[in-house]
């Protein structure tokens, strides 16, 4: 796994793909629906795909050379917003995660971040349960073509904007 690319137009990007050398690619931000994502493209690249999204808003994806399967999309709840999936390829789980723009402090959208922020963490300590020591890399939309890293959402930013205390800690290993 070596780059996520987030630009808000992966009509733009499937040249990326086209020469990647990366075994898995994570995309957020793919603004389409399922029916246009570029599937058949991607496998003729050699690359199975998973995608989850919602037309012109959000949506999330995941190439891998290395298989998908075990696909999950969403959090398993009611929410509308096409941002999260996670797949094991090869023998790592990984999460693709286009993270929402909390806006200002006293944006309603503000509660729905932290919201969400929490069912990640949730979701991701209900996994260290199950399976403590299987390989996981969790990849969130950032500035472009950051390195793939887990993702670490410092709780100081958190705690000086809302004091939402512990909300956005991710890991059960205890880094931030």
């Amino acid at each position: 796994m070596e780059r996520k690319f987030a630009d808000g137009a992966l009509r733009a990007r499937r040249g990326v793909a086209r020469h990647a050398k990366s075994d898995v690619v994570l995309i957020q931000e793919t603004k389409q629906n399922d029916t246009k994502f570029p599937t058949k493209e991607l496998a003729d690249l050699g690359y199975e795909s998973a995608h989850y999204g919602q037309g012109q808003w959000n949506g999330v994806a995941i190439l891998s050379k290395l298989g998908i399967e075990d696909v999950a999309r969403g959090f398993g709840d009611d929410d509308p917003e096409a941002r999260i999936i996670a797949a094991t390829c090869g023998d790592v789980r990984v999460v693709s995660c286009y993270v929402p723009n909390g806006r200002a402090l006293d944006n309603p959208h503000y509660v729905y971040k932290l919201q969400w922020l929490e069912k990640l963490r949730d979701l991701v300590a209900a996994r260290d349960a199950i399976s403590p020591l299987s390989s996981v890399a969790i990849q969130r939309d950032a500035d472009r073509f950051r390195l793939l890293r887990p993702v670490a959402v410092h709780r100081r930013d958190a705690r000086e904007r809302a004091g939402a205390r512990g909300v956005t800690r991710l890991g059960s290993d205890g880094t931030d």
